[in-house]
């Protein structure tokens, strides 16, 4: 067998070009016309649907980038705040020290402590506590843009603060068919 029987020809070439082409979903068109000029949209490349796929991981992470929480008013939005203040009027109430498990996900699980004035024996002179708190951030709700979690649900771990220790806060936002409501 000699060198350039080895060689596949060019007829053979087209052939295997034509081939994977079809495959491929791409530019067989193209080739099948001889090679002659192509338009930008025929040329363009085509990727594999495996390549381009997100999973459930890559979609919560970049929803994460884009989630929020309203703090006292829906202009006021925090992404994975480290401190939240949960007594709008006076401020008598704060979570500090926030960290967070989830963020971007249906729910979110934080935890800090909550620190908050004893308003003994009157606010002003108050002094402020502070306990150990679990924070689950929950009904999200998404708009074109961003993603805002919607309820805040606070627990007290360990000897609460006064009488309760788990207090609901429903969060200011605003999403498709969603209203702008008051904290709470």
């Amino acid at each position: 067998m000699s060198v350039s029987s080895a060689r596949p020809s060019f007829r053979a070439k087209l052939r295997r070009a034509l081939t994977v082409a079809a495959l491929s979903g791409g530019g067989a068109a193209c080739l099948a016309a001889s090679m002659s000029a192509c338009s930008v949209a025929d040329s363009a490349p085509r990727m594999h649907p495996q390549w381009t796929a997100q999973t459930a991981e890559d979609r919560i992470a970049a929803r994460a980038e884009v989630t929020y929480m309203a703090e006292c008013d829906p202009d006021s939005r925090v992404k994975r705040p480290s401190s939240f203040v949960l007594s709008c009027a006076d401020g008598n109430e704060v979570l500090e020290g926030l960290t967070w498990r989830g963020w971007g996900e249906n729910e979110a699980v934080g935890a800090g402590e909550v620190v908050t004035n004893d308003c003994s024996p009157s606010c002003a002179e108050g002094k402020d506590i502070s306990f150990p708190v679990r924070v689950v951030a929950d009904q999200l709700v998404e708009d074109e843009a961003a993603a805002t979690y919607r309820r805040l649900t606070v627990t007290v771990e360990g000897q609460g603060a006064g009488e309760a220790n788990q207090q609901v806060y429903h969060l200011p936002g605003v999403g498709p068919g969603v209203e702008v409501s008051p904290t709470g």
